[in-house]
């Protein structure tokens, strides 16, 4: 979500990073949220964002794996990610991981 952020930011633009404890589904844990000031996602691609092999990058710049394999570490792990995005006001992405527990 980061080096996507970069990618959509031109000179000038802003990445903010931010973290807060957070419940999901009555599970305590953390939620980290990446957003940028850049261009944002048209509507149809938002909603293909974390599929395999969607990129909007000109051929050999991006398998579209990113996002797609990001989401599949994050729910191996027990937690979310969504995207929400504004054109023209940037995008954000929210990853919600679960508390650690330590096995007994």
């Amino acid at each position: 979500a980061v080096m996507n952020a970069v990618e959509a930011i031109s000179s000038g633009g802003v990445i903010t990073i931010t973290a807060w404890p957070a419940s999901h589904e009555g599970r305590s844990g953390v939620m980290v949220e990446v957003t940028d000031s850049g261009m944002g996602i048209p509507r149809d691609a938002l909603e293909q964002v974390f599929e395999p092999f969607y990129t909007t990058k000109p051929v050999g710049e991006g398998t579209g794996l990113g996002l797609a394999i990001t989401r599949d570490i994050i729910r191996d792990h027990g937690g979310a990610i969504e995207a929400r995005s504004h054109l023209g006001q940037g995008s954000s992405f929210m990853v919600w991981l679960p508390r650690y527990e330590e096995l007994t």
